[in-house]
C-alpha cells in the first residue's frame, strides 16, 4: 500500500503530540520491544529519499536513536521518558526541540550535553562481572556475551531485548552459533558444551577432546588431548608416549564463526582442525609465539606477540596480509566477509580496510578500556565489552562522520558575565555559543583558532584568527563587526564590563608600544594610550582602570593604568612569585 503524503503529515503530527505518551505506556505495560519494533517498522516503511517524506522519516530516525540510547533507564522508571527526552539527549536531537516544554521545572540548569548523537547507538548491561566473550549470530540480529558470573546473555541487537539466560557450569571464553540459529556452543579451556535454543538446554557437554594431528608429524600418530582438568596433552599413539603436557596458561583455543573449526595454539605454533572430523586440517608456525586467533568464515586473524598480525585464507593457509598497528593490541575481530579487521589498544579501536591495508577510522570509548570486540548486524555495527557493560556503535557513521557529527574535544570554555551564555571552543578550531539554561547551540562557527572571550552581556564574541587577526563578531547572527589587523595572543585583548568596548594590547614588533580602546558601539578605535604593558589584560568592574599580569618578570611592578585619562594610576611592589591572575576591586585603595 503506497505511503501518500497526507498519511505522513497524519502520523508525523500524532507523534509529535503523543510519542512520549506511547512510550510511558508501552513502558509501564513492559513492551517497550513493541515499541522499537514499530518505530523500525515504520522508518523503513517510509522512502527516504522521497522530499514530502523527509520531514517524518527524520524524527522515526531519531526516536529510534532516542529509544535504543535510553532503553533500560525507561524500562526500569518510565516516567524518565520525559526527562531522558528533555535533559539527557543531545541539544540537537529532533525529541529534545520538539518537547523542550516537558523539561522538569525543578531543574535550572541541566548537565551539558552534546550536541549531536555520536556513533554509539545503545548499552546493554550484563550484571556486575567482567564480559568474556561476545559472538553475533549468521542472521545479523542476535547476539551472545559470556561473563565471569557463568552466564550467557543472547541479545537482539536492534531493539536491545535481552532473548534468553544460560547458566554454565564454567567460564566461557569463546562462543559459536550455529547456522540455523538453533545451537550454540560454548568453549571453555577444557570444556565444549552445545546448547539447544530451542529448549534453553545444554545437549552435549564434552569434556575430553581428541583432535588428530598426524598429517604433520611425518607418520607418527600424534594425537591432542584436552582433559578436564584444563591440561592440554600432546602424545604419541603408536607408541604411548607424551610427548608435551601443557597447562592452561599456555595454550589458547578459539570457535570458528560457525563453530565447524577449532583453533588450538600454543608458542609459535597454531593448529586449525575439524570439529567433524576430529583432525588437524592446517598446522601454521610462526617467527614468534600466538597472541591471539579470530575467525571469519573465510579469513583468519592471527595475532603475535611481535605486535603485527597476519591475515590468512581459512581454506589454503597461506598469508593474505601483514598489519602492524603502531597501538598494542588488546583485542581483535573480522568481518563476516572478512574485509574488515578491528583491533582495540586501551580505549580506541581502529578499523582497517583488509583489502587496501589502510585505517579507515578509529573509535574512542574514551575513559573506559575495551575489553572484548565482534562485529554484529552484518558487519554494520561494532560490539565493544567495558567492564560489565557491552556498547553497540555504528560502523557506517564511525567512518563517514557526515552522517552523525562525532563528539569533539573541547580546548577552552568562558562564561559570560551574567552567566546565561557558554562559549566553548573545539579541537577542530570550531566554536559554539550555547545557552546555559537549556544547553542549545545559538551560534557554532568553523576555522576561528586561539581562545575565544564572550562579552559580559553574552552578545559579542572576540578571538584570534591564524592570520593574526582580532575579529568581533555577533553572538547572535555571527557577523563580523570588528577586524583589528594586528599581532595578538590569546590573552591580550578583553571586554569592558558594559560589553561597549575593547581592550586591545598588540604584541611588538610594531615599532609601537601602546593599548588601543575600540568602541563596539561606533566600530572604530577610540582611544591609544603609549604604554608598553606585558601579559594578559584584566579591566576593574567599573571599566575605567586597566592591568596586565607579567607571570616571570619578577622585577617588574603591577601597574594600574587610568582608561580615561590614559595615565599611569597606581605602581604596586610585587613579591617575587609567578603571577597566575589578576582582578581589580571595585574601589582602588
Amino acid at each position: 500500500m503506497p505511503f501518500g503524503h497526507e498519511d505522513a503529515e497524519l502520523v508525523l503530527a500524532f507523534l509529535k503530540d503523543h510519542l512520549l505518551h506511547w512510550i510511558e505506556v508501552l513502558g509501564l505495560i513492559g513492551r517497550i520491544t513493541a515499541a522499537v519494533n514499530r518505530i523500525l517498522e515504520l522508518e523503513k516503511a517510509i522512502p527516504e529519499q522521497l522530499e514530502r517524506h523527509k520531514a517524518l522519516h527524520e524524527f522515526l530516525y531519531d526516536s529510534g536513536r532516542f529509544l535504543l540510547y535510553h532503553r533500560s533507564i525507561i524500562e526500569d522508571t518510565p516516567l524518565q521518558v520525559y526527562h531522558m527526552a528533555t535533559v539527557f539527549t543531545p541539544t540537537e536531537s529532533l525529541m529534545r526541540t520538539q518537547f523542550h516544554d516537558q523539561n522538569p521545572k525543578w531543574l535550572p540548569s541541566p548537565p551539558m550535553m552534546q550536541g549531536y548523537w555520536d556513533q554509539m547507538e545503545q548499552e546493554f548491561h550484563v550484571g556486575t562481572t567482567f564480559i568474556g566473550a561476545i559472538n553475533p549470530a549468521h542472521d545479523g540480529v542476535t547476539m551472545a556475551c559470556s561473563t565471569g558470573d557463568f552466564v550467557i546473555w543472547i541479545w537482539n541487537v536492534r531493539t536491545g531485548q535481552v532473548e534468553q539466560r544460560l547458566e554454565s557450569p564454567t567460564f566461557v571464553t569463546t562462543l559459536a552459533f550455529s547456522k540455523d540459529g538453533n545451537r550454540l556452543l560454548s568453549l571453555t579451556k577444557f570444556r565444549l558444551c552445545a546448547w539447544n535454543l530451542v529448549t534453553g538446554q545444554p545437549e552435549t557437554a564434552l569434556t575430553e577432546q581428541k583432535l588428530d594431528l598426524s598429517p604433520f608429524f611425518f607418520g607418527s600418530k600424534v594425537t591432542m588431548l584436552l582433559s578436564e582438568d584444563s591440561i592440554l596433552v600432546i602424545s604419541n599413539s603408536a607408541t604411548g608416549t607424551v610427548e608435551r603436557t601443557l597447562d592452561n596458561r599456555s595454550y589458547g583455543s578459539e570457535l570458528a564463526f560457525d563453530g565447524i573449526r577449532i583453533a588450538f595454539w600454543t608458542d609459535n605454533m597454531a593448529y586449525l582442525c575439524s570439529m567433524e572430523t576430529r583432525t588437524a586440517e592446517h598446522s601454521l608456525e610462526f617467527p614468534v609465539n600466538v597472541r591471539s586467533i579470530k575467525f571469519s568464515p573465510t579469513r583468519l586473524a592471527i595475532f603475535l606477540f611481535d605486535s603485527s598480525i597476519q591475515i590468512r585464507d581459512l581454506v589454503s593457509g597461506q598469508c593474505i596480509n601483514t598489519l602492524r598497528p603502531s597501538d598494542c593490541t588488546d583485542s581483535l575481530a573480522i568481518s563476516s566477509d572478512g574485509t574488515k579487521l578491528v583491533c582495540a589498544a586501551l580505549c580506541y579501536a581502529h578499523v582497517w580496510d583488509l583489502t587496501t591495508g589502510h585505517l579507515e577510522g578509529t573509535l574512542d570509548n574514551n575513559p573506559e578500556r575495551i575489553g572484548c570486540l565482534s562485529f554484529v548486524d552484518h558487519d554494520r555495527k561494532l560490539a565493544v565489552s567495558h567492564g560489565t557493560r557491552v556498547r553497540i556503535w555504528d560502523t557506517g557513521s564511525l567512518l563517514n562522520s557526515e552522517k552523525s557529527p562525532r563528539s569533539k574535544e573541547v580546548t577552552h570554555l568562558g562564561l559570560s558575565g551574567k552567566g546565561s551564555k557558554v562559549i566553548l571552543s573545539f579541537a577542530d578550531e570550531s566554536v559554539e555559543v550555547r545557552d546555559v539554561i537549556t544547553g542549545r547551540i545559538e551560534l557554532k562557527k568553523a576555522g576561528q583558532g586561539g581562545k575565544p572571550i564572550i562579552s559580559p552581556d553574552g552578545t559579542r564574541v572576540a578571538s584570534v584568527g591564524h592570520d593574526d587577526c582580532l575579529r568581533v563578531w555577533n553572538a547572535v547572527n555571527g557577523d563580523t563587526e570588528i577586524a583589528i589587523e594586528c599581532p595578538l595572543g590569546d590573552d591580550n585583548f578583553a571586554f569592558s564590563p558594559d560589553s561597549t568596548k575593547l581592550i586591545v594590547r598588540p604584541i611588538r614588533p610594531l615599532n609601537r608600544a601602546v593599548v588601543e580602546v575600540w568602541s563596539l558601539v561606533a566600530r572604530k578605535q577610540e582611544q591609544i594610550i603609549p604604554w608598553e604593558p606585558k601579559g594578559s589584560v584584566t579591566i576593574s568592574p567599573d571599566g575605567t582602570k586597566a592591568s596586565f599580569k607579567t607571570p616571570w618578570n619578577f622585577s617588574s611592578p603591577i601597574e594600574i593604568l587610568c582608561l580615561k585619562r590614559g595615565q599611569i594610576e597606581h605602581s604596586l611592589e610585587r613579591t617575587k612569585n609567578v603571577i597566575d591572575a589578576l582582578a581589580i576591586s571595585h574601589k582602588i585603595t
